[in-house]
């Protein structure tokens, strides 16, 4: 799960700390616009968090934070694919919608899977050290990939980090149905 959070963290970090630059190479805007671009996606990530949460007690926290973490990704990947400002806001709203999937649940998972109470402190700080890390690596690997890729696919270099955090938590969903198979055998 560490290497989850660490992963999406750093999709997350990138998106949000490179994206002035995005704006200025990818889409031409000017340093304000672009920076701006981030704005509605904050609003949106504030109204999405308490659905995430309710849903999540009713379909479980692994399911929806996976399926945030997906359309994370595939939001961003079609704001790449679009490349204009409008597709770029709308990209970051609806990807912040399935990063509060992930953002509402990160903790509480790890706290699941404490072995008693007295280790939550631990085991939160073990969030915000895979968090916090993320957050410092991901604006440079996706600055790396820019290299590679350019502005113009920033966000789809972000959703790449992103699917990889999916693939992470989709073997934890397996790993818990294996280990809940072995003992109803």
């Amino acid at each position: 799960m560490i290497l989850a959070i660490l992963l999406f963290g750093c999709a997350w970090a990138a998106s949000r700390a490179l994206v002035t630059p995005y704006g200025m190479e990818a889409l031409g805007l000017s340093r304000g616009a672009a920076g701006g671009l981030t704005l509605p996606s904050g609003v949106v990530f504030i109204v999405a968090a308490l659905p995430a949460a309710l849903l999540s007690e009713r379909v479980g926290r692994l399911r929806v934070m996976a399926l945030g973490m997906a359309l994370f990704a595939a939001s961003l990947t079609a704001g790449a694919l679009v490349n204009s400002p409008a597709a770029a806001a709308v990209a970051l709203s609806v990807g912040a919608v399935g990063a509060s999937g992930f953002l509402v649940n990160g903790a509480v998972i790890l706290w699941n899977l404490a072995p008693s109470a007295r280790v939550f402190g631990t085991y939160t700080g073990l969030y915000t050290v895979g968090w916090a890390s993320g957050g410092f690596l991901g604006p440079a690997l996706v600055g790396a990939m820019v290299e590679v890729t350019g502005w113009r696919f920033m966000l789809a270099d972000a959703a790449l980090l992103a699917t990889l955090a999916v693939g992470v938590v989709l073997r934890v969903i397996a790993l818990r149905r294996r280990a809940g198979a072995a003992r109803a055998l």
